[in-house]
């Protein structure tokens, strides 16, 4: 996306000043650096991202875990209590 939003520009580069090979060659300089920062930016986007949702599935399975931990534990103290009563 960023590779796209900085290729809009070149035609403005074309019309500010006559083409030539520094030109040309600072143009290539910019597109390869532009690419090589975007696959860098998907090399670390990507794990991360994947950490972070293995987290979050960790900690849903936890809260759940311990919802249900109480639940049982609420049925067991109502049990015990009926069973004190009679």
């Amino acid at each position: 996306m960023y590779l796209l939003m900085s290729t809009k520009k070149l035609p403005l580069w074309f019309q500010l000043s006559p083409c030539s090979d520094r030109l040309l060659l600072q143009m290539l300089a910019n597109v390869v650096l532009l690419a090589s920062t975007n696959v860098a930016g998907v090399f670390t986007h990507y794990p991360s991202e994947l950490a972070q949702r293995q987290a979050f599935l960790e900690t849903r399975q936890c809260v759940e875990a311990r919802l249900t931990t109480q639940r049982e534990n609420q049925q067991q103290v109502k049990a015990n209590v009926k069973v004190k009563l009679e």
